[in-house]
């Protein structure tokens, strides 16, 4: 099933400085969060997607889904997984925010799980104190 993007509610610029110096300029799209459809795949009852793609990337960007529980966290699933796309990306060490963690956005120990991501000490560290933090407010 292929998604469209909902109302773009946020973006980000990125600049690429290839290796000949010339600036590429990406742009993260995030769209509004919305009910999930019946026939979305994984879909789960009262489940919520939230749409993003990378201008610059592709000649037709795709648009990538994330799911959450409500509105907030699918944006903020959607917005971790545009950190680790391009953090990814076979070049990414030429981004000007290379350097730092997930590129700026917040990365979701979900999505550490899911694609298996190395983390440096201090995301592991920050990793950590997420996970017992969960913990100790469902005690």
């Amino acid at each position: 099933m292929k998604m469209k993007m909902t109302e773009v509610i946020a973006s980000r610029d990125f600049v690429r400085i290839r290796v000949d110096n010339v600036r590429e300029i990406f742009t993260v799209e995030f769209g509004t969060p919305v009910q999930a459809p019946n026939d979305a795949p994984g879909r789960l009852k009262e489940e919520y997607i939230c749409p993003m793609r990378i201008i610059g990337y592709e000649k037709d960007p795709t648009v990538h889904i994330y799911f959450g529980r409500d509105t907030v966290e699918a944006l903020q699933t959607a917005m971790s997984g545009a950190g680790v796309m391009l953090s990814g990306m076979p070049f990414a060490e030429e981004f000007v925010d290379a350097g730092v963690p997930n590129m700026g956005f917040y990365l979701d120990p979900m999505m550490v799980a899911m694609h298996g991501l190395k983390l440096t000490q201090k995301q592991q560290t920050i990793i950590q104190y997420i996970v017992e933090r969960a913990k100790r407010t469902q005690s």
